[in-house]
């Protein structure tokens, strides 16, 4: 059985990037059920996160918010509420090229490697 990804991507203002983001992880050909993407809105007003609920309603799409700023809030925030057993950091601008969780997930085929740094 392939491992399945819980990709954590944090944000703080709109940009015209996180949409790109967002699909370039659903894009990667995996099931649905293989990938959760957690968008963590970090110390930005309510109506950023309100709007995200709204934009972003797509299955495996989940939309958190944490009153506290800073990326490293967001990920800490991705990490209570991700249920798969690999974890992904992506910030709000970065675009996965097809085939990266793939690759991810092919490393993992063998039993000494524990970690993939992307």
């Amino acid at each position: 059985m392939k491992p399945r990804f819980s990709v954590i991507i944090p944000t703080y203002r709109p940009n015209a990037w996180l949409q790109k983001s967002v699909e370039s992880v659903l894009e990667q050909g995996l099931p649905e059920d293989d990938v959760q993407v957690l968008v963590c809105v970090n110390g930005s007003d309510r109506d950023y996160y309100n709007q995200l609920r709204t934009e972003l309603t797509v299955p495996g799409v989940e939309v958190y918010y944490t009153p506290n700023p800073g990326q490293g809030a967001g990920r800490n925030l991705g990490l209570t509420k991700a249920r798969n057993e690999l974890l992904l950091f992506l910030d709000d601008d970065d675009v996965l090229e097809r085939g990266v969780l793939d690759a991810v997930s092919g490393a993992f085929a063998d039993p000494k490697v524990n970690m993939v740094i992307v």
